[in-house]
C-alpha cells in the first residue's frame, strides 16, 4: 500500500475497523487528539507529519520514517518503535513507555519531558 492518503481518510477507515496501514504514505499529515491505538503503521513514511496528541498506544512503527515530526503528548505507550527514524522529530512530552527501542534513531530529537521508563 504505497500510496498516500489524507487524514480524514486514515480516520474514516480506522473508525471502520482497518488497522493496517504498513507502508503508506502520510508524509506531512496532520492529526491532533485522534485516537489511532493498535493501528499498524511499520515502514511508513510520516516525515514531517504532525500528530500531536495523537494515542498510538500499542501501535506497530517499526521501521516507520518520523524524520522532522511532531509528536508533542503523543501516545505511544507499549509501541513497536524498533528500526523507527525519530531524526529530528520532537517528543516533548511524549510518553514512550515500555515501548520497544531496538535499533530506533533519534538523532538530534527533541525528547524534553518525555516519559522513557
Amino acid at each position: 500500500m504505497n500510496r498516500s492518503m489524507e487524514a480524514e481518510e486514515v480516520l474514516q477507515r480506522y473508525a471502520a475497523g482497518q488497522r493496517n496501514f504498513c507502508g503508506i504514505n502520510l508524509q506531512g499529515i496532520h492529526m491532533r487528539g485522534v485516537n489511532l491505538r493498535g493501528v499498524n503503521l511499520s515502514w511508513a513514511d510520516l516525515s514531517r507529519a504532525s500528530l500531536m496528541d495523537v494515542n498510538l498506544n500499542e501501535a506497530d512503527l517499526r521501521g516507520t520514517c518520523l524524520k522532522e515530526s511532531f509528536l508533542i503528548l503523543a501516545n505511544l505507550t507499549q509501541a513497536d518503535l524498533s528500526y523507527a527514524n525519530f531524526t529530528s522529530a520532537y517528543l516533548t512530552l511524549a510518553n514512550l513507555s515500555q515501548t520497544n527501542l531496538n535499533q530506533t534513531n533519534f538523532t538530534k530529537a527533541n525528547l524534553t519531558k518525555a516519559n522513557l521508563i
